[in-house]
């Protein structure tokens, strides 16, 4: 148990992931000594309160000092825990009786909303589980909400509540679909929520060649177009708070290999199509977008308080690659031995996580607008992925595909 203490801060510390529910005793203080938390609770024992002189010093000046003075330090101990509560609660009594803004301090104390897509799994989870320790509201963006609520069971556990208590609303929305899009849009817009967060998470990679409901090539489809159109369509939410707002693109380095098709966006062509130039196609199109979005905030909005970004979450270990191999069949002991080895090296969901939260939440992250990002820190994408003349051709083309442009 003792060495077990030091290694849990440490992890703490490198993650950044919170374990409040660990240290939530209101009594207790991480930084304090043992003698001061000794000397919270405890009154110090002298010779005189020996169980021979007990009856004595019972009625003794001394004791009596003692116990007085042990029962003010435990009471401004425990008062320090509420100090804020009764601060707050005294501002909302002055504030309804005339003496302050009760709408300021309403809004002072509103959680921040996030909008989260591919929420139920992978690293859409594991984002929505930081954000929700870090106080956000999370609206969860899902294709299954029989999958989200099971996930809201897991995320009770980890977070030690109630099921009833996560702060999390669950919306149907398939990128497969456009109507989807424009029906889950349209739902949220006419909503009370503010909007502070997009996290543009789901996605698919080297799919069979098939179609989206609408007609598009299925990744580009679902990856890029799909994105397009539901940030196009929520952006006034964003652009409404007036405050520091965040747009996050989950891309790949897969864009390196992925060459922007002006003649032929969807490999209609016989025989253009491959799985993995298709995906690299459709994550340098996050970027482009990502980009474009970045500068037409700027230009044409003079909007300072947006940042726009894309990020490489890292080789992770999800169902993200279910399509690279037959799920229902049961893999040969070989191909077993093969995968265990690969998922040594790949990251676990809550690490492939960590930079769309810090774009998303992080104080210093909103000073790197319209910039790719790996592992936490500023990467150089390709110079295809910063080609401006390629960005407007994309943007001018999705919202032609999509019917939606917010410009």
């Amino acid at each position: 148990m003792t060495t077990s203490i030091p290694l849990a801060c440490f992890v703490c510390a490198r993650t950044k992931r919170s374990f409040s529910c660990f240290w939530g005793n209101p009594h207790f203080s991480l930084y304090a000594t043992h003698k001061q938390r000794r000397d919270m609770f405890t009154p110090t024992l002298t010779k005189s309160y020996s169980s021979k002189n007990t009856a004595a010093a019972a009625t003794t000046p001394e004791k009596t000092t003692r116990r007085t003075a042990f029962k003010r330090r435990r009471r401004r101990a425990v008062g320090v825990v509420f100090t804020n509560t009764r601060a707050s609660s005294s501002s909302s009594s002055s504030s309804a009786n005339g003496g302050g803004d009760v709408e300021s301090v309403q809004n002072a104390r509103k959680k921040k909303t996030c909008v989260i897509t591919g929420a139920n799994t992978g690293i859409g989870y594991e984002t929505t589980l930081a954000m929700l320790q870090k106080d956000y509201k999370v609206i969860c963006a899902v294709r299954n909400k029989e999958k989200m609520e099971k996930a809201r069971e897991s995320l009770a556990q980890t977070l030690g509540v109630n099921s009833g208590l996560v702060d999390i609303e669950i919306e149907e929305l398939d990128l497969n679909d456009q109507n989807s899009i424009e029906a889950f849009a349209k739902k949220f817009m006419d909503s009370e929520n503010g909007l502070d967060v997009l996290i543009n998470n789901a996605g698919v990679m080297a799919t069979p060649e098939m179609k989206t409901k609408d007609g598009f090539e299925y990744q580009i489809g679902v990856n890029h177009l799909g994105h397009f159109k539901l940030t196009n369509m929520v952006l006034p939410k964003l652009l409404e708070s007036q405050r520091d707002a965040r747009i996050v693109n989950v891309s790949s380095e897969a864009h390196r290999f992925g060459k922007l098709e002006k003649n032929d966006l969807f490999y209609e062509k016989a025989g253009s199509y491959n799985n993995w130039k298709s995906y690299g196609q459709s994550k340098l199109a996050n970027i482009l977008f990502a980009n474009e979005l970045q500068r037409k905030l700027e230009r044409e909005k003079d909007c300072d308080y947006v940042s726009v970004n894309s990020l490489h979450p890292g080789a992770v270990d999800t169902e993200l690659g279910r399509y690279l191999y037959d799920m229902d069949k049961k893999p040969q002991w070989y191909e077993e031995i093969i995968f265990n080895i690969i998922r040594q090296t790949m990251k676990t969901p809550a690490q492939g996580a960590e930079t769309s939260v810090y774009l998303a939440s992080d104080p210093t992250a909103k000073q790197y607008r319209g910039k790719y990002f790996d592992n936490c820190k500023e990467k150089v994408s390709t110079n295809a992925a910063r080609n401006e003349e390629d960005a407007k051709w994309l943007w001018q083309r999705s919202a032609e595909l999509t019917g939606v442009d917010f410009f």
